[in-house]
């Protein structure tokens, strides 16, 4: 069977959405599953479902996930190690010195994701120029590869001094725990980045290398359904930078998966700034866990190196997003103080909201949106999902009574605190960056995006409010506009009066050459 149809499909907390496209016709679909968190690969085999499409005529499969981040946000990653250079094995655990609270006595270190016992060095060193000063020593390594095997780590980061200029070491040590450890998931610090600052690239191999065997299996079980469903198209998975990579690819890197599914969103916001005339978007993407808040600037998405993950740097490029927690099934609840909070506590997938009628009795923002009229009981959700506006009204109740309200007012301070934390999210990128949100139109996406959108826009002065075709599933849509992508860079120490050109130009020529060489293995020709 010829294969044609291309289909996009994006995880989130509570929905998992689904857009394919006929190349023939330049027919959209759009459509929307219930996330399965149990077993996420069902959830997508659901939308391929939904879609109603033949695995066999599906060319290209587009795929965001925010698996990479819920393993983060909950610590349910692999038990993890680091390998650094003797001398050197404290660089992940003390980090930076500086502090960005200097006066709040409260201020906490964030959680790193493994403890000093899961530490090891090794006697290596190479100096910034990419000479060695210490020779690798391969007895040492051995001994170090041991102790990971017997103490049943499922993953390991290698991080030594200078890889970026001199990756040989690193290299050696993978082989090392190849023979030794061949059960442990490796990620090698000068694979993810090649450029200067040791905690740094230290942090984001332990990030990769702690969401590896998590995602690994995730995608090798997703293949596997999909082969046997006759599935023989390119997969490709979208990339917190930008753009998307190959699955194999995505199995080796999965750090720049972490805004995948966030990424989308701000992809279809670029493509579509350019068909509407509009060059600069503010966008929110409201799910059913969390907001994402972008900017689309002369129709470019906005990158940026120095992402971070609760404090932990990932340095490798990323899309310009800020998240917090203000989804659809965000709980509203009392503080100790009694005062009204909404969020980041989420409802999520299940049981959801309590108008879900699934078993959940806290109240969500949902709830509220549903006892006010923005959302009908008469519409089903995802065009499955019809709303309970007895049982929203039940769950808003006790607060209510609580806070001596009635359940219409405590809806509408529900909804009211959303949107004033949704527009700190959208001053966090404009103003407080030295942008005037007057200068933009706010696109509003999501399931949610449009219940709070002309609120936000009114309260900010924003002139337009923009709400594409299928914004349910608007992230999925941008997936299928993602070309794929790879970053290169190198970081070189040396006086910038004394560079030549010519050794600028050669260093290019070489990232030119290895990136052709990456893509020829993928597929895809000059």
């Amino acid at each position: 069977m010829t294969r044609t149809t291309r289909l996009a499909i994006d995880v989130g907390g509570t929905f998992t959405d689904v857009v394919e496209l006929i190349p023939e016709t330049g027919a959209l679909v759009f459509d929307k599953v219930a996330t399965t968190p149990d077993a996420p690969a069902r959830g997508v085999l659901d939308a391929f479902g939904k879609a109603g499409t033949s695995m066999d005529e599906v060319a290209m499969f587009t795929h965001g996930t925010t698996l990479g981040l819920n393993a983060l946000l909950t610590r349910k990653g692999a038990r993890t190690a680091v390998i650094s250079t003797r001398g050197f094995r404290d660089v992940y655990l003390l980090g930076r010195t500086d502090r960005r609270t200097n006066y709040d006595i409260t201020y906490r270190k964030p959680t790193p994701l493994l403890e000093r016992y899961d530490t090891y060095e090794v006697t290596e060193r190479s100096l910034f120029d990419g000479s060695v000063h210490t020779p690798f020593d391969t007895e040492d390594a051995h001994a170090v590869a041991r102790l990971i095997a017997e103490r049943g780590y499922e993953s390991v980061a290698v991080a030594f001094l200078h890889a970026y200029a001199n990756p040989d070491h690193e290299l050696r040590m993978r082989a090392v725990l190849a023979e030794a450890a061949p059960d442990v998931a490796v990620t090698l610090s000068h694979e993810l980045s090649r450029e200067y600052r040791e905690f740094e690239r230290t942090s984001t191999a332990v990030l990769d290398a702690y969401i590896k065997p998590t995602v690994r299996r995730y995608l090798e079980v997703l293949e596997g359904e999909l082969a046997s469903g006759g599935f023989e198209g390119r997969f490709l998975m979208t990339r917190s930078g930008g753009g998307a990579m190959t699955a194999r690819a995505a199995r080796e890197q999965p750090v720049s998966l972490i805004l995948s599914g966030p990424a989308g969103g701000v992809i279809g916001a670029s493509a579509l700034s350019r068909l509407i005339g509009r060059p600069n978007l503010i966008t929110i993407d409201m799910g059913g866990t969390s907001l994402d808040a972008s900017l689309v600037l002369d129709s470019e998405p906005v990158s940026y190196q120095g992402a971070e993950f609760e404090g932990m740097p990932i340095n490798t490029p990323s899309l310009y997003i800020h998240t917090i927690g203000a989804g659809g099934g965000s709980l509203a609840w009392l503080d100790e103080a009694g005062a009204l909070q909404v969020g980041p506590q989420s409802a999520g997938a299940s049981p959801g909201p309590a108008s879900y009628g699934r078993g959940g009795t806290l109240p969500t923002f949902t709830d509220a949106a549903l006892v006010l009229g923005y959302l009908g009981a008469d519409s089903p959700l995802g065009g499955a999902l019809t709303l309970d506006a007895g049982l929203a009204e039940e769950a808003l109740r006790p607060i209510a009574e609580t806070l001596g309200l009635s359940v219409k007012a405590l809806a509408r301070g529900i909804v009211r605190i959303s949107t004033t934390k949704i527009m700190g999210a959208v001053r966090a990128i404009t103003v407080e960056l030295g942008r005037d949100p007057k200068d933009f139109a706010l696109l509003s996406f999501g399931g949610g995006g449009g219940l709070v959108a002309v609120d936000v826009a009114h309260e900010l002065g924003i002139p337009t409010v923009v709400v594409p075709p299928g914004q349910g599933a608007f992230s999925a849509f941008g997936m299928l506009k993602a070309d794929v992508q790879h970053d290169f860079a190198r970081t070189t120490v040396t006086p910038l009066a004394s560079l030549e050109p010519g050794t600028a130009e050669a260093a290019y020529r070489r990232m030119e050459e290895e990136a052709a060489g990456l893509l020829e293995q993928e597929g895809f020709g000059p």
